[in-house]
């Protein structure tokens, strides 16, 4: 094969394999729990949207809503906790490891508008 017409196919195949990827698993709109912080911090929900965190550091966390409605019950390392959003406003949430209120910290925000 020439050389001009390699380079093409060569991006092409790189493209192709790019977006397919490796199989991850597919879920719920949600947030990441990561070492000291969560992502995103700030995630607008419809109401009735169910939302998932799922953990991916190292370090044990919690997450703890301000209502208490859903929260885990102890700092874990791995797993998912889910909560259905039903009434509107701000429902916050921390990691009671790293931060001290629902302002500083580790400490994130599902907006129901």
């Amino acid at each position: 094969m020439q050389r001009s017409r390699m380079v093409p196919m060569l991006a092409v195949l790189a493209t192709y394999a790019a977006a397919c990827g490796p199989m991850t698993e597919v879920s719920a709109p949600g947030v990441e729990v990561r070492d000291n912080f969560f992502s995103p911090t700030l995630f607008v929900a419809a109401n009735g949207e169910e939302i998932t965190w799922t953990w991916r550091g190292t370090q044990e966390h919690s997450v703890t809503f301000e209502d208490n409605i859903g929260s885990t019950p102890l700092p874990k390392a791995t797993g998912t906790i889910v909560r259905t959003f039903t009434t509107n406003g701000n429902h916050r949430y921390r990691c009671t490891n790293h931060s001290m209120n629902f302002t500083a910290g580790m400490v994130g925000t599902i907006i129901v508008p």
